[in-house]
Order: structure tokens, then sequence, then C-alpha cells
């Protein structure tokens, strides 16, 4: 699949989609060094992944001569929708996690003392890091 990306006229358009941030598209018959679409597409779409003015990534489809219609491709602004909430989903975990490894480094660091207040008023005293930043984890995970 990575070397059909590739050719000339499906990198073009993605390419462009990416760059102009907004839908790109070819036409049957597009050509580029000698590369033809297949006979049976009858177009190909790219959707630029857009979060918050960041690209994050490009959703490339090809669109057979039956399903050439405006529902079809407003089903695939659909699914260029769903894949950007899966990939800022993704991103934002891995911030999560990031951020979380950090707190333990901090933590495992320091080596004194730990005293933890819970939301409910109680008190933990000479809480070791691993276990602090555990209870921090589920109290994290408690508020969404």
């Amino acid at each position: 699949m990575g070397s059909c990306l590739e050719s000339k006229p499906l990198s073009a358009v993605w390419l462009q989609a990416l760059e102009c941030r907004r839908v790109a598209g070819i036409e049957p018959g597009a050509t580029a060094a000698g590369a033809t679409l297949d006979d049976q597409v009858a177009r190909v779409v790219a959707f630029p992944l857009l979060a918050a003015g960041e690209s994050l990534g490009v959703l490339v489809a090809g669109i057979r001569h039956s399903n050439a219609s405006v529902a079809a491709l407003e089903h695939l602004e659909l699914r260029a929708a769903l894949a950007t909430a899966a990939l800022l989903r993704q991103r934002r975990s891995e911030e999560t996690a990031e951020q979380e490894r950090q707190e333990q480094a901090v933590l495992a660091a320091v080596g004194a003392a730990t005293v933890m207040i819970h939301t409910d008023g109680t008190v933990t005293q000479g809480v070791t890091a691993p276990a602090f930043c555990s209870e921090q984890v589920r109290h994290r995970q408690s508020n969404f």
C-alpha cells in the first residue's frame, strides 16, 4: 500500500491536502509519469486531518464508479472527522502518560517522606512514590 500512495498521482493529491489544509482530489484519467488511476476508480480524494490548526495526517480514499456520489463524499468526510478524533485522543493519551512518567520521576527523586491527602479528607503518611503515583492515576480516572 505504501508504494501505491507514493505514486505520482496519489502523492500529489495527499501532499496538496496537507499543504493547502483542505480536501483535494483527482479525477479519472489523471496521469503523471505514465501512471494512471485504476479503471475501477472514479476519483481519489484526500481529507486533511486537522485539530486546532495542527495537521495530524491525511485520509486518502479511492471512490469506485458505482459509489461516486455526494453521499459517498459525505461518508468519507465523516470518516475523516472520526479519524481526527481518534488520532487526537491517542496523542492526548500519550501526553498524559508522559506527564505521569515525569511526575513519578520527580517523586522518586525527592526521596523525602510524602503525605497524601485524599479527596475525602483521609491522610496517608509515608507514601512511596509509586503508590502515590498510582493513587493519582486512579483519582484522575475517576474525574472523567
